[in-house]
């Protein structure tokens, strides 16, 4: 399947977990549409919404990321893959939110590499 027919089914069905925001920008971010080369995405344990469009260049992931639990969508080597950034000071209810949603998150998405970082030297390694 060639990457307009994935963006074109994925536009017409249904998330069940993405909001319609967050969905655009995913099918804009696969097609390479933007201007931007990075997703970072929140959770209330229900739905997943957009946070902000990023570079993906480490600093400037670090800075937005902080110390919250988030989701990101970076392109990786030429791959776009979901990073949990889930910082050694997280709340466990707030990993719990995270991580109920991860399995559908991942699977809407078309089944992308996932990675889990805890600090600053896993994100590091992951973005290469």
């Amino acid at each position: 399947m060639d990457i307009d027919s994935k963006a074109k089914i994925m536009s017409k069905t249904s998330s069940k977990k993405l909001t319609a925001d967050a969905l655009t920008a995913y099918n804009d971010l696969y097609l390479k549409k933007g201007d931007y080369d990075g997703l970072i995405l929140t959770t209330d344990g229900k739905s997943i919404s957009l946070e902000s469009k990023v570079q993906s260049n480490v600093k400037s992931i670090e800075a937005l990321l902080g110390d919250a639990t988030r989701f990101v969508i970076l392109e990786v080597k030429g791959k776009l893959v979901i990073i949990l950034w889930k910082p050694e000071t997280s709340k466990p209810m707030e990993v719990m939110k995270y991580n109920s949603v991860r399995g559908a998150l991942e699977q809407e998405l078309g089944n992308l590499k996932a990675f889990t970082c805890t600090n600053k030297e896993e994100l590091a390694s992951v973005l290469g």
